[in-house]
């Protein structure tokens, strides 16, 4: 699991996730699963660049 930093482009998700991918699985793994993670590094900046509104969060999170 990744923390996503605020500003933080999808270049530089993308590359964090991938340097994770080889460190863990080596290389061959890693870009075979690059799809996967180009995907997961979008989806990720997407949540991250439109967070809810303070006052659509439920209370408990307030």
């Amino acid at each position: 699991m990744t923390d996503v930093e605020p500003g933080e482009s999808l270049a530089e998700i993308l590359s964090r996730l991938l340097a994770d991918a080889r460190r863990l699985w080596g290389e061959e793994r890693a870009q075979e699963l690059r799809t996967s993670i180009e995907q997961t590094a979008g989806n990720l900046h997407q949540i991250a660049t439109h967070l809810p509104d303070p006052s659509v969060e439920p209370g408990f999170y307030q």
